[in-house]
């Protein structure tokens, strides 16, 4: 029996196996269907379900990557259900954000204001969610 959803690979015929009252014809069935169950995704060492697993994460990284760096960005809110004040509206914002700015930022989400202002800009980027590719 073809199977769509596996690239058109036989699967085991579980239901005549199961059926089969005798068992010189439940051996016969079994011999029949083992060499089938290599087709199954999840005893294929999930190389189907992996492969999909990596197009699904080539696409999410395609999809990131094309947002632009002015793309208005969605507040984050702290561990406490609270905004923080002046959260920045773009990526851009934390690019050209002082130390101050940035200081404040990290502290409105408990995260320790240690570093240079590039290493704190990287820290509240990770916490916030924006991907970071390259170099800055």
């Amino acid at each position: 029996m073809a199977d769509a959803d596996n690239g058109g690979c036989e699967q085991p015929d579980f239901e005549t196996m199961e059926e089969t009252n005798s068992v010189g014809r439940a051996t016969l069935e079994l011999a029949m269907n083992l060499g089938k169950m290599r087709n199954m995704p999840a005893l294929d060492g999930g190389a189907q379900i992996l492969a999909e697993l990596r197009a699904m994460q080539r696409e999410m990284t395609d999809i990131s990557l094309a947002i632009s760096t002015n793309a208005q960005l969605i507040a984050l809110r702290t561990p406490r259900n609270e905004d923080v004040e002046n959260f920045p509206m773009a990526q851009d914002d934390i690019d050209r954000a002082n130390s101050q700015e940035l200081n404040r930022l990290l502290e409105g989400y408990r995260l320790p204001a240690q570093g240079t202002v590039v290493v704190r800009r990287q820290k509240l980027k990770k916490y916030i969610g924006i991907v970071m590719t390259g170099s800055i």
